[in-house]
């Protein structure tokens, strides 16, 4: 299970999440309806890990590390569902941009982790083909 198709997949898949994260902060220091929606509810969501895992604040990046890796193995076990997940954020993403730049509140400065996070995401459906998950 770990040949060289299935590393370059994982690397692929962990560079789509790296650059989707990326992508979404800086696109979520303009304020518009996707930013209110986005703040809404992550403060829903970050109170009630707050009030659960208050114990382990310490271990937070190790519990956020291993999340990464859990979501990976999930959308590795779901393929199907993850690339489509995938997919979806990709083109919210890509909306957001298109909104934002026709607003004047971005500009192309972004067309780079744009084009890295949709390259990763073609890589990861060829790959996946070839590795024989779709």
């Amino acid at each position: 299970m770990l040949n060289k198709a299935y590393l370059i997949l994982y690397a692929n898949i962990a560079l789509f999440l790296y650059t989707l994260m990326i992508m979404a902060q800086r696109l979520l220091a303009s304020p518009n309806t996707f930013t209110t929606v986005f703040q809404n509810t992550s403060r829903t969501i970050t109170g009630f890990i707050n009030k659960t895992l208050a114990p382990v604040a310490q271990w937070q990046n190790v519990i956020e590390i291993l999340l990464v890796f859990l979501l990976i193995l999930l959308i590795l076990r779901f393929f199907n569902v993850g690339l489509w997940i995938l997919e979806i954020a990709a083109v919210l993403i890509l909306v957001d941009w298109g909104y934002q730049y026709l607003m004047h509140q971005q500009n192309l400065a972004l067309l780079f982790p744009l084009a890295v996070m949709l390259v990763s995401l073609f890589s990861i459906r060829f790959i996946a083909k070839e590795v024989g998950f779709i």
